[in-house]
């Protein structure tokens, strides 16, 4: 089972991501920040496998916040999203060494065919 945390600033998507995957035995979602700074100290605090960020967040983008994650958390995987399936998005995301899915693809399904499990 994988400790997730979700990191959007919009509410509604985040109740039902985190439904979503709370529905499958392979996640547990262990944290719900609503902004990169909250996600960086709920990542400080909490011993997480898997980190699902938006690309648009006011204050600090989901690119600026996977590079602080991946600065003090370098074995945390990481997924970003966005509503917006642009190629730059795609671009940006493998230079990060992080992966990238549309919010209308985001899937138990997809994260454990990008994330298999360990055995």
């Amino acid at each position: 089972m994988r400790r997730v945390m979700l990191v959007d600033d919009q509410a509604e998507y985040l109740e039902w991501v985190n439904a979503l995957l709370s529905a499958d035995p392979s996640f547990r979602v262990e944290a719900v920040a609503h902004s990169g700074p909250e996600a960086l100290t709920l990542a400080d605090r909490k011993l997480l496998e898997l980190a699902v960020v938006d690309v648009a967040m006011p204050g600090m983008n989901g690119f600026d916040t996977v590079r602080r994650l991946l600065a003090r958390h370098p074995d945390l995987l990481i997924v970003l999203t966005s509503s917006q399936d642009e190629p730059a998005y795609h671009q940006l995301s493998e230079l990060l060494g992080v992966h990238f899915l549309a919010k209308s693809t985001l899937s138990p399904q997809a994260l454990r065919a990008l994330f298999p499990d360990p055995e």
